[in-house]
């Protein structure tokens, strides 16, 4: 079952510097798809993924950054 994801990029202090919306196969691909939003957008440093009105994480940035990039299968 397919599911739109909201996916809010912010500072620290939680300002909002920009927002993508995602039609994905569940949790995992939104996590996999945050890590590639943080990667991409140098400016976020806090993620958080939304699914309808539930937070899935928030994710730092800094936990991005720290594991190798995703493969694509």
């Amino acid at each position: 079952m397919e599911n739109a994801y909201t996916f809010l990029g912010t500072t620290t202090d939680g300002a909002a510097l920009f927002m993508d919306i995602a039609v994905l196969e569940g949790d995992r691909a939104a996590r996999r798809h945050c890590d590639a939003l943080l990667r991409e957008h140098a400016s976020g440093m806090l993620m958080e993924i939304w699914c309808g009105s539930r937070l899935i994480a928030k994710v730092p940035r800094s936990a991005v950054l720290a594991r190798p990039p995703a493969r694509v299968r």
